[in-house]
């Protein structure tokens, strides 16, 4: 018996997509709600260099109100939380071909997340859960967009 590998494609996608528009402006038209935030940055593999056309787009906004982001039907909203105390809402839709994840969280978040850092006197040895460890990854790779 001869070895016949073969691919099931699942869905097909075009051969190339355009790099989303990530400036503020353009941003603020798919999500004109994100003006509201103190900061908003994008992080993920876009923001660290290594993202494709492919990758979706990681949205980090900081903020004390609740921000209005679009209902659509390719939209999904959750809150999420840590036991750290840090706090978010996730929304994922769709931005023109690309998939975003937005995280709004509280203006506080990484003084929430880096307290324990603080108050050791070993601070290499926090222990952190893997959703803390993740948010302070992705604010140090974070590319601002707006706010400090």
């Amino acid at each position: 018996m001869q070895f016949a590998p073969y691919v099931d494609v699942l869905f097909s996608r075009p051969a190339a997509t355009a790099s989303a528009d990530l400036s503020w402006d353009a941003l603020l038209e798919r999500f004109p709600g994100l003006a509201e935030a103190e900061a908003v940055s994008v992080t993920g593999s876009i923001a660290a260099g290594w993202g494709n056309p492919y990758s979706d787009i990681d949205l980090y906004a900081f903020a004390d109100r609740e921000i209005e982001l679009p209902v659509d039907k390719s939209m999904e909203l959750w809150p999420g939380s840590d036991p750290s105390g840090l706090r978010w809402t996730t929304w994922i839709g769709s931005y023109g071909d690309h998939r975003v994840d937005i995280k709004v969280f509280a203006t506080d978040s990484l003084v929430t997340a880096l307290a324990p850092y603080d108050a050791s006197p070993e601070p290499e040895y926090v222990a952190k859960s893997e959703l803390v460890e993740d948010f302070i990854y992705r604010v140090v790779a974070g590319r601002p967009l707006a706010g400090a």
